[in-house]
């Protein structure tokens, strides 16, 4: 696809549709959203909770008045209706003030005596910690008698306005009775009518014109599950037939949105390219809601008005203090990209500078960079399948290709047969294909380097000992060589993955868990789970800088707590506690956290016996403090370090890290077995997006030690095991790591046939393997990787002159 000009249709051209625009009507809830403030400098003295004195409060318009706010924003020079229900109270009157300041006509506001104003407060602390929220509301469905008043305003609206937008926040007003006026009439008017749905019964919007749920409200609406591709497509259909409209759009967060219509097609509304990290998402449905109304009605068609609504809520979600976009900011993105393409195949083609620069604006929001490479000299379906592939791991796709002299080099003085511009247009062409950049080295060691992807993809002329090669694999095995500490992070637990991948598919991809463990083969040094409760205290108590970023509060209950509390034994107390301090340090401001950390690290580097906080830290957290903020000045994760458990593995030894614990790998080379997952919430240690919230709904904050996993004797032998084979096999995951160790007294091997697919890697030595003792022999040295499908008996042997062959495999628990 090309530029956004393109995407949104030659009949918009490259500028706002609705500019001739004179009129919508939006209906729906109407809510006062109010944030008060105040400050905490202390605790109960009956109990450990926040004493909030008050500072003040601020009001803003919530619900339907938010979108409607919002369709004033982007179309400011026109006159919107808005049609709803107030209570006679202050809240009421507020909603009024706050209308009219904003030059809005109240006469279409409907004052219903008895029944409160919906009024949501929010309560933060001065660091805009929220504390809690109070909703005071009636829900109940609106009497007849304020049904037919608002007929009646509805009535009068519609003859004036070019669209309906309805905003139903399940608060009681919109019943059935007055959805069906709203239909009918805006039927008579030959008008279309949008609807932002919520709740369980999809018929009370039968004969809108559009619906927009996210993932969440779909799988409501429909009854049916949301988790996979095809279940969106079914429950998406299944509402659009039952809705009998136009078109269901389906919002996907930062995936975009995907257009389901009435004559079966599906069609994707892709994210717009908006540079910038995300920094508000809360409201960015309303934001789309009105960008999508107000284009519809205009006359594009929906695929066009959701890649609209796509680029105001991108821009909207980059700006900090409030999630709403104007006219202005896009009228000037749609200019800029209708004037420069992006995305053209052109564009794809990069110098390495030219590429580190832009995936910055990528690795900001979050999402994974991908890289495979090679010299796709004649590119054939299999290269395609490998690239579209690679492209489903992770969010921006790199290619490195090799240049003709180092192609030239690889494969002959008559390769390559077609030049490296017209090689790197023919990849920039599929649109997988994010990002080209040519290389001259033999291998893209310097370009990876330069890089740093999250997954890197190797394709090339594979086949799979005893059948044809798997379409899958339930676990991911590698080799790991860490040379600088790579992001404080956590995986999600079965039960979140799916609702994290459902709301958020582009920065979770897929609905599986992912526990993970480390076989070391050199000294291998981590961070594994939190330390005990008292261990932290200990530091907490007098380390000055860690102490800065924590609130008045949590230091009060900090301090409140002795290494002899009872309650400090408590796991519920111990786990509540952690993430008191974790949220506070999370949430800590960079201009806060810069400034300690150079205090912590002018302790971590003091010699002087006198410094009383230079005791609290060991010399082994002293050194690693040092390392860390060498690699990472400035960042919350070197704080978050101390925290935690500090483990050193010595080769052979193993580390299981289940799914939700806290972990980080400082150095050493090891391999890893995982479940087959992409899935990864950032908590510090890293420039790229840490998705804060998430991290407090999945990782595990409860105390306690790195699980260590020891080698057991394993039965894929017929006979006894080598000395050193050994299997890594932990409690609660269905992986398992075998290590095959060969010498000079034990030379070959016959593995029994296994229920499962295994991963061979060759970590030292050069051998053979067969499918049987005698059969056709596959060489195998250091480097080397082979499948073994289940059911084969393999035959395994060192080459003669070599002191050891050592082999690791991934397999399932099920083959022991």
């Amino acid at each position: 696809m090309g530029s956004v000009a393109d995407l949104v249709g030659a009949s918009c051209e490259a500028s706002i549709p609705w500019t001739e625009m004179k009129s919508l009507l939006v209906i729906g809830d109407i809510v006062l959203d109010e944030y008060q403030t105040g400050k905490v400098s202390r605790v109960g003295s009956d109990r450990p909770i926040p004493i909030l004195h008050y500072t003040g409060s601020t009001f803003h318009l919530g619900g339907a008045a938010n979108v409607f706010e919002n369709i004033h924003s982007l179309a400011p020079t026109s006159k919107h209706i808005l049609v709803g229900i107030i209570g006679d109270d202050v809240a009421g009157h507020k909603i009024r003030d706050l209308l009219r300041v904003g030059g809005h006509s109240t006469s279409h506001i409907h004052t219903v005596k008895g029944r409160p104003t919906t009024h949501k407060s929010r309560v933060s602390a001065q660091d805009a910690h929220a504390l809690l929220r109070i909703d005071r509301e009636d829900t109940a469905p609106i009497p007849p008698a304020v049904e037919r008043a608002l007929s009646e305003l509805t009535r009068d609206a519609i003859s004036h306005a070019q669209g309906v937008v309805i905003a139903d926040y399940r608060k009681g007003l919109l019943t059935p009775t007055l959805m069906l006026t709203i239909v009918e009439e805006a039927k008579r008017a030959g008008i279309p009518v949008i609807v932002d749905p919520k709740g369980t019964d999809a018929s009370i919007y039968r004969g809108a014109t559009a619906l927009t749920p996210n993932l969440s409200e779909l799988g409501s609406l429909s009854a049916m599950p949301t988790d996979a591709p095809c279940d969106v497509d079914k429950a998406a259909n299944d509402l659009l037939g039952r809705t009998g409209g136009q078109a269901v759009v389906v919002t996907c967060g930062a995936s975009g949105a995907t257009v389901y219509d009435n004559e079966g097609g599906r069609t994707s509304a892709p994210a717009a390219g908006v540079q910038g990290p995300v920094q508000e998402v809360n409201g960015a449905g309303d934001v789309f809601t009105a960008a999508f109304s107000l284009a519809l009605c205009s006359g594009c068609d929906v695929v066009a008005s959701a890649t609209l609504a796509n680029i105001a809520a991108g821009i909207a979600v980059r700006k900090k203090g409030t999630c709403v976009a104007t006219f202005s900011e896009l009228s000037l993105y749609i200019r800029n990209s209708a004037s420069t393409s992006h995305f053209s195949t052109k564009d794809k083609i990069l110098t390495l500078d030219e590429l580190t620069a832009k995936l910055l604006n990528f690795t900001a929001d979050g999402r994974a960079i991908v890289f495979t490479n090679g010299c796709f000299d004649l590119l054939h379906a299999g290269h395609v399948q490998v690239l579209e592939d690679a492209k489903k791991l992770g969010g921006i796709l790199v290619v490195g290709l090799n240049s003709d002299a180092s192609a030239s080099g690889l494969k002959g003085t008559r390769r390559p047969i077609i030049g490296q511009y017209e090689r790197a247009q023919v990849l920039a062409a599929l649109s997988c294909v994010d990002f080209v950049v040519v290389f001259d080295e033999p291998t893209p060691e310097a370009l990876i380097r330069a890089i740093r992807p999250d997954v890197l993809v190797k394709g090339g002329d594979n086949s799979a000992i005893g059948g044809a090669m798997p379409q899958d694999l339930p676990f991911l095995f590698k080799v790991l060589s860490i040379q600088q500490a790579i992001c404080i992070q956590a995986h999600p637990t079965s039960d979140k993955a799916p609702k994290l991948h459902r709301l958020n598919p582009d920065l979770y991809p897929d609905n599986s868990e992912k526990p993970e463990m480390i076989v070391a083969l050199t000294p291998f040094r981590a961070l594994c789970g939190l330390r005990p409760l008292r261990e932290s205290l200990c530091v907490l108590h007098g380390l000055t800088p860690m102490r800065k970023l924590l609130r008045p509060q949590t230091l009060a209950l900090v301090d409140s707590m002795s290494q002899e509390t009872q309650e400090l034994g408590l796991e519920g107390v111990e786990t509540a506690t952690m993430i008191l301090i974790f949220e506070d340090l999370m949430n800590a401001g960079h201009e806060h956290v810069q400034p300690a950390a150079l205090d912590l690290l002018r302790i971590a580097t003091s010699s002087g016996d006198d410094d009383d906080e230079e005791v609290l830290l060991s010399a082994e957290q002293r050194s690693l403090l040092q390392e860390l903020s060498s690699q990472y000045p400035g960042d919350i994760g070197i704080f978050l370090s101390i925290l935690m458990n500090y483990v050193t593995l010595r080769p052979g030894e193993s580390l299981f890290v289940p799914a939700g614990e806290l972990h980080s790998y400082i150095s050493g080379d090891a391999i890893e077995c995982m479940r087959s997952s992409a899935n990864t919430i950032r908590a510090g240690l890293t420039h790229k997006f840490r998705d804060i919230e998430n991290m407090f709904h999945i990782a595990s904050f409860t105390p306690r030690p790195p699980e260590l996993i020891r080698p057991q004797p394993h039965g894929l032998l017929p006979g006894p095991s080598p000395p050193a084979s050994v299997m890594y096999s932990p409690t609660t995951a269905d992986f398992a790591v075998l290590s095959i160790q060969l010498d000079r007294t034990t030379p070959t091997i016959e593995i029994k046939p296994c229920t499962s697919h295994r991963i061979y890697l060759c970590t030292a030595g050069r051998g053979a393997m067969a499918t049987k003792a005698g059969g056709e022999m596959l060489d195998i040295a250091t480097g080397h990787v082979v499948l073994a499908l289940a059911g084969t008996e393999l035959h395994v042997e060192k080459k003669d002159g070599e002191q050891q062959l050592v082999l690791y495999a991934a397999t399932s628990q099920t083959c022991f």
